[in-house]
């Protein structure tokens, strides 16, 4: 499928769909950061994780998600063996698991990456990292105020759309 037939599928602009692909290219696909009203503002997708700008919009989040997944697999299977580590549009991970972040980013100083193989969420505020045991909630959305520094909050949503504060997590290191 070609990104004129995309972007007729999903009722978006072509040069939407060839930004959004140009992105996912250099991340291998992995994840993409946007801004667009078409696409509900500000917001981010990766595999198992999307948030928009119009929070509470699950109509447009599974039209992100959808759309971000068949983009991700094209950029996919047109650069096989790309590897992109620490791009802009994909924040170097933090942490030591051996699995891949099932959802990553960053925003005001602040990292994020959520290991839902290990059921592990990896925090990195002013040079420290943090890990917490995230058994039970499987993070699919994350939400920030836009205080910078040791004031941010961090806020995350599961899939059942539940909202867990970073303080309910115990620490584990």
């Amino acid at each position: 499928m070609d990104t004129q037939e995309i972007a007729e599928k999903y009722g978006i602009s072509r040069d939407l769909v060839e930004e959004l692909l140009t992105k996912l290219r250099h991340t291998a696909g992995k994840q993409v950061q946007f801004s667009d009203e078409a696409l509900g503002g500000m917001g981010q997708w990766s595999a198992g994780m999307v948030m928009v700008g119009r929070m509470g919009d699950s109509a447009l989040k599974a039209k992100v998600d959808a759309l971000c997944t068949e983009l991700a697999e094209l950029a996919r299977s047109e650069a096989p063996d790309k590897t992109t580590e620490g791009t802009p549009e994909r924040p170097a991970q933090p942490s030591k698991s051996v699995h891949s972040p099932s959802a990553a980013g960053s925003q005001n100083g602040i990292r994020y990456a959520y290991f839902a193989a290990d059921d592990r969420l990896v925090i990195e505020r002013d040079g420290v990292e943090k890990t917490y045991d995230a058994t039970g909630y499987p993070i699919t959305g994350v939400a920030q105020d836009q205080a910078t520094g040791a004031s941010a909050t961090l806020r995350f949503t599961t899939k059942n759309g539940d909202v867990v504060n970073l303080d309910t997590l115990k620490q584990v290191s």
